[in-house]
């Protein structure tokens, strides 16, 4: 069975060089959706064993699972909670609460009451993402809701950036001067707050002054950028499995579905059990972005029809390319000339995310 393979050494080269572009910003590690494909416990683990005092996830089943498995640090939702039982469980488990509406800050409020407790919460604004928190300009409800939660202590106040990652900034700007003088009027208005965060990976890196008290990491300590890297990061995360035939095939011969490839010379090639259904070769849908955007987004398309970007597997610092197009639980390497046999272990570049959660995780030095 294939294994998510992941170096130790390469995430704890990422978490140090975030580190220093954090400077003396706090770091908020974000370990959602099963910790970015990663593994939630063990990668939340060796956050916390490098220096990451605050954890964030968007699940409460997250939360709990992080709590069951021993870490006892800071957890931050990232998601309001609407639901009875699941603001129970948030309280029970020490949980930071996201509050996002005066409603929302009402039920927490009334059922931490109820329950005789006190829990700690951030104040999630939204500035221009719209998907969760308090719009910027509803400064009045803000102040009631926090004045009225005496069982919520507000710890913490946060946006979220949704256009960090393009080449215009004025978008990120706009937002964070909304934020920033909306903070300055809670402060005005004598409301705590606690830290302000608003900043993910992509603005660390290409807004630096959008840091603030702390920054939410997910991507970057995956070593997966959105754009050219030029800080050191590396890609954690390959594919692993080993191969289960060899055979030789003449020239002429089809390899794969669809007629892709035909082998242009006598060709050696080893079938290894990796596929679409494992996470290889899956990628993020780029739907056209709109009419604006329509002439940049064919070119891209003509790009990668014109020069697709090749596929390899790895066996130690060997490169082999794969033939073909991936299947869905197997794909073909071409390994000609090379001194490989059935059972040994070919890697796959991969996005983690996108690996079946069923999949082992296996953690290596």
């Amino acid at each position: 069975m294939p294994a998510l393979f992941i170096d130790q050494n390469i995430l704890k080269n990422n978490i140090e060089i975030t580190k220093e572009l954090a400077k003396d910003s706090q770091i908020i590690g974000v370990v959602k959706e099963n910790g970015y494909g990663l593994g939630l416990c063990e990668y939340a683990r060796l956050l916390v064993e490098n220096g990451i005092n605050i954890l964030a996830v968007t699940d409460i089943d997250e939360a709990v699972a992080l709590r069951k498995s021993g870490i006892h640090c800071d957890i931050l939702m990232l998601t309001p909670l609407y639901q009875r039982a699941e603001l129970e469980c948030a309280l029970a488990n020490y949980i930071i609460l996201c509050i996002a509406s005066c409603e929302g800050g009402e039920l927490a409020e009334s059922i931490a009451r109820e329950l005789n407790t006190y829990a700690r919460a951030h104040i999630c604004i939204d500035t221009g993402f719209g998907r969760y928190g308090f719009p910027d300009n509803r400064l009045q409800d803000i102040i009631y809701t926090i004045h009225h939660m005496q069982h919520i202590c507000v710890t913490g106040i946060y946006s979220h950036f949704y256009a960090s990652a393009c080449r215009k900034s004025q978008y990120t700007l706009e937002q964070f001067n909304r934020f920033t003088n909306l903070c300055d009027k809670l402060e005005e208005a004598s409301i705590f707050t606690g830290f302000r965060h608003i900043a993910a990976t992509c603005a660390l890196l290409k807004y630096p002054e959008t840091r603030l008290d702390a920054v939410r990491i997910g991507s970057a300590f995956l070593g997966r950028l959105p754009f050219p890297d030029q800080w050191g990061y590396k890609p954690a995360g390959m594919l692993e499995a080993a191969i289960s035939d060899i055979h030789t095939l003449p020239a002429g011969h089809n390899i794969g579905y669809g007629h892709t490839y035909i082998t242009r010379k006598k060709t050696t090639v080893a079938i290894v059990p990796a596929g679409y259904s494992h996470g290889l070769d899956v990628r993020r849908a780029n739907p056209c972005p709109g009419i604006a955007h329509l002439p940049r987004h064919i070119l891209h398309l003509l790009k990668n029809a014109l020069f697709p970007e090749k596929l390899y597997g790895f066996h130690n610092r060997q490169a082999f390319p794969v033939l073909g197009r991936v299947g869905m639980n197997s794909v073909a390497v071409d390994i000609t000339g090379a001194n490989l046999s059935v059972g040994d272990v070919i890697r796959f570049p991969v996005n983690p995310i996108f690996v079946d959660s069923n999949i082992p995780r296996r953690y290596k030095l």
